[in-house]
Parts: C-alpha cells; structure tokens; sequence
C-alpha cells in the first residue's frame, strides 16, 4: 500500500473537484468508490471511503506476458489467460457491483463492513 501511495504522489493529484464531483454522484447511502492502480502487469484494487483507503490484497494480480505467450499450445498462453481472466472477474465484479448498489443498499454497506472487518 505504501509504494501505491508514493507512486500516486509521484503522479500527481486530481483535481479536487473531480472526486467530489464522483462522490456526489453516488450521495449517503453509497459513500465508497473503487480504484485500479495499474503498471498493465501488477493490478492493485482498492476501496475508498471518506475515512480510509483500504487494499484488495496484499500482493497485486498479475498478468505474465512474454513472447512465448503468443503460441497457443505453450504453458506461458495458459498463464497469460488466467491472469487476464482473474483480472477481468475482479473488474466485472466491481462494475456489477456498483450496477446494483441502488438495489440492494443493505447488502452491500454490509460487504464494505464486512470486508473492512477482514483488514
């Protein structure tokens, strides 16, 4: 978490505006955002919320990607489409989670809750 920070300190901020404009978007009742930090190899996903940023996991996802990955009969194409797929799930899931967050209210400030509790 701490190379996320001085690497996003390195980039540069956001206006400010811009990310109380998103939060707003969402109002009370939806007070948290997703991120993705990526290097296009490692993949950190993170959970903001006014009070505090927390990591998906320790270690980022990673998508291995090498010459030998473009043969479709090697080991390397095998990893190469399991990264890509554990990816993609994390992204989807996020996505669907945000699609249905006026739906199910309850449900998922206890998914924040509950994985705020796992840290």
């Amino acid at each position: 978490m701490t190379e996320i920070l001085v690497r996003l300190k390195n980039y540069g901020t956001l206006v400010v505006d811009s990310l109380e404009a998103m939060r707003n978007e969402y109002g009370d009742d939806y007070d948290y955002l997703y991120g993705i930090v990526t290097t296009a190899r490692d993949w950190h996903f993170l959970l903001y919320t006014p009070r505090r940023i927390s990591q998906g996991s320790k270690l980022p996802l990673s998508i291995e990607f090498s010459e030998n990955a473009l043969d479709k009969k090697s080991a390397e194409y095998q990893t190469l489409c399991n990264g890509v797929r554990k990816v993609l799930s994390v992204v989807v899931g996020i996505i669907k989670d945000r699609a249905c967050a006026e739906e199910e209210p309850d449900r998922k400030r206890a998914r924040v809750v509950g994985y705020r509790s796992k840290k």
